[in-house]
């Protein structure tokens, strides 16, 4: 990944990704896109710290909906509420 950015590696492995779920891609293709994404290290998707942590808002953001949401069954919202629980929240 030396020499690239992490957009141009993410979209190096999307292009790749997206080949290995395409049908009328050959195997050998695949085979080929499979080693390049191993390659790139699967790239992570480019994201820093700082984007990992705004996701795992947005998660605990729906987590707290899910337990409000009338919606919602009881069973979803002891899941929620047990995953606010192991974050601290």
């Amino acid at each position: 990944m030396e020499g690239m950015s992490a957009e141009e590696a993410t979209n190096k492995v999307r292009g790749h990704k997206a080949a290995l779920s395409n049908p009328h891609v050959s195997s050998n293709a695949k085979s080929r896109s499979k080693q390049a994404i191993d390659d790139l290290g699967n790239a992570h998707y480019g994201q820093d710290i700082a984007q990992q942590g705004k996701e795992e808002g947005h998660v605990l953001g729906g987590y707290k909906a899910a337990v409000k949401n009338p919606n919602v069954s009881d069973q979803g919202k002891q899941h929620a509420k047990q995953k606010l629980r192991e974050r601290g929240k």
